[in-house]
């Protein structure tokens, strides 16, 4: 009995006399609420998974990097070509901006642009075709690496041809080799641009154009097929590097047949008497100049160190005939010896071979041959 008395007493006094307040249960409410509201909000907060942020960053670097590729325009302008860099700017200029990626490289050909006096430098050829042909590409790496800066050892080993060809001729008679180029290159923030120049394409816009760009030194027969019937020209699929084909579209309006034909016709005529170009696949096989070098007799006086125009190309003038070209032209990176590029002239009683050799100092030296022709 005792025991429950004391019992009695303890919950009478432990009991809630009245509840609480409307007051206290609303502020109770309302804490509960924001705190709620707090979890909510520190949940948006929290960090992604690491792998998605580190996926986010490439995408970001990548879309970066391909927005940073300079214009046509500001590839001029970095070339301190002012000129240029307005041509481009101007209504004549195309922006072109299409990639194709190619072993391990991203092509991307940036414009072009043609006229006469578009540019601030002017070499031997602009005095002949004023007339010029200006193109830009850019090439980088795929993996995103850099490409080799100009003053990196190894900026050069692998060797780019970039050249226009032209639809229904044989390509590897007609390319920037031929018809009086040049370029300039440059390297930066690990993209390489290449700036070409040659004799106005313009005239030929209404057969077709294109844009080669392939890891060659010069114009490849195994790079790139041709197909006589047609005068198309496609990469050849076997072809162990890159070799990328691009449309330049030029304004087929601006062509002019009968001026292109003439161009045609007179690209050959001060090194060659030979009009057929059949006769000119000949002359330019390697067989037959080692047949004529085997009678082939040097002209003592021709043999001098050749000189260099103020933008880098090599000249050479020997009894009235120029070369001017880049040096990559005639000798691959690193070169020692007599080149394999050799030009042909032939004429009534005789065939002259000019030939080019490199010494260990890279002094390179011009010389020329002739075959007695017989009656």
């Amino acid at each position: 009995m005792k025991d429950r008395n004391i019992d009695e007493l303890l919950r009478l006094s432990l009991a809630q006399t009245e509840g609480p307040s409307f007051e206290l249960n609303q502020s109770i409410k309302n804490k509960i609420e924001e705190h709620t509201n707090m979890q909510i909000n520190l949940r948006k907060l929290i960090p992604i998974p690491l792998l998605v942020i580190i996926l986010t960053l490439l995408m970001s670097f990548s879309v970066f990097a391909a927005w940073k590729i300079l214009s046509p325009n500001e590839v001029a302008q970095k070339l301190d070509d002012n000129s240029l860099t307005i041509a481009f700017q101007s209504k004549d200029g195309i922006e072109i901006n299409e990639t194709i990626t190619s072993e391990g490289y991203n092509i991307s050909f940036l414009g072009v642009v043609s006229g006469e006096g578009i540019s601030d430098f002017k070499g031997s050829a602009h005095e002949i075709y004023p007339d010029r042909t200006y193109a830009i590409v850019a090439i980088s790496m795929d993996d995103g690496s850099p490409m080799p800066a100009t003053s990196d050892y190894e900026y050069g080993k692998v060797s780019f041809f970039v050249s226009p060809l032209i639809k229904g001729e044989k390509p590897w008679l007609y390319n920037i080799v031929t018809m009086n180029g040049s370029y300039s290159e440059l390297v930066i923030n690990g993209v390489m641009y290449r700036l070409i120049e040659c004799d106005d394409v313009e005239i030929f816009a209404d057969r077709g154009l294109y844009l080669c760009v392939s890891s060659t030194s010069f114009f490849s027969r195994e790079a790139y097929n041709y197909n006589e019937d047609t005068g198309e020209v496609s990469p050849n699929p076997q072809f162990g590097g890159v070799n990328v084909l691009f449309d330049l579209p030029l304004d087929s309006s601006k062509a002019n047949p009968k001026e292109a034909e003439k161009y045609l016709q007179d690209l050959y005529s001060d090194e060659s008497t030979v009009s057929n170009t059949d006769a000119r696949d000949e002359l330019l096989s390697p067989e037959y100049i080692d047949s004529l070098m085997e009678s082939a007799i040097l002209i003592p006086e021709s043999v001098k160190e050749v000189s260099y125009t103020n933008t880098g190309s090599m000249v050479y003038d020997y009894d009235g005939s120029k070369t001017v070209c880049d040096v990559r032209w005639i000798f691959p990176e690193d070169f020692v010896g007599m080149s394999e590029a050799t030009i042909i002239s032939e004429g009534e009683k005789e065939i002259r071979i000019r030939r080019f050799n490199r010494d260990e100092n890279g002094v390179i030296t011009g010389m020329v041959y002739k075959v007695l022709v017989d009656d």
